[in-house]
């Protein structure tokens, strides 16, 4: 038996396993989306279901880091949790929206706030967990083919992924000065943060996206029939 793999690392456990990664599909909609050459607005944005080792208490502090941003959260949210990420967030409070607390939100509807708004970046300030400090967070794919430059914790892996596409900033999510900073230079600097999202459009286009798996997929099939 021969196992297929959705992520790289998994051939550290199982090194005779096909790696059929998760890209996600090319979004029209999102590759013909541009940013302004302006500033963006001062919005971060976080996508899919929020959980604490998903990094939920780090991102509800960015409003205290840098007062002037507010965190949009798209995607199922437990009700406790979303009162514990305001408590954490304290008289900044009003800069955490939390659209999914207690619901899910369909894949149409998230993808439509990506295009409802000149994001300042996507964000994935996660604390270190075995499982995300070695893999290729499928959420960077989704924030590239939209276009958003990333925000996200310096993993190795991640912080490798962002410089080897150019389409982001990796930071220690404990580490306030550092996303401070991080935050201030895309606002400050909004033709490069243009650049680093459409460096990750590119990615996407030219190598990350499923139809390069699709045919490895396809291939893997045919030489299975064959030994069948």
């Amino acid at each position: 038996m021969q196992l297929c793999l959705a992520e790289k690392y998994y051939k550290d456990i199982y090194p005779k396993g096909v790696c059929i990664l998760n890209y996600p599909m090319v979004n029209e909609a999102f590759i013909n989306h541009k940013r302004s050459e302006g500033p963006s607005e001062d919005k971060l944005l976080y996508t899919g279901n929020v959980s604490y080792v998903r990094g939920a208490l780090l991102h509800a502090k960015v409003p205290l880091i840098e007062g002037n941003v507010s965190v949009y959260f798209v995607g199922k949210c437990p009700g406790e949790l979303a009162e514990e990420m305001y408590k954490v967030a304290g008289d900044e409070k009003d800069r955490l929206v939390i659209e999914g607390i207690d619901q899910y939100i369909e894949k149409e509807e998230i993808e439509a706030r990506y295009l409802s708004r000149d994001w300042l970046a996507g964000v994935a300030l996660f604390p270190p967990t075995d499982h995300y400090m070695r893999k290729e967070l499928t959420k960077f794919f989704e924030y590239m083919n939209a276009g958003l430059p990333i925000l996200c914790s310096n993993f190795p892996v991640w912080k490798k992924f962002v410089e080897t596409y150019n389409c982001g900033i990796a930071v220690d999510p404990y580490n306030e000065k550092e996303i401070k900073q991080a935050i201030s230079y895309l606002q400050d600097n909004p033709r490069q943060a243009k650049r680093m999202g459409e460096n990750g459009k590119k990615a996407v286009l030219e190598e990350l996206n499923w139809g390069t798996q699709e045919d490895k997929l396809i291939t893997w099939y045919s030489q299975l029939l064959k030994h069948s």
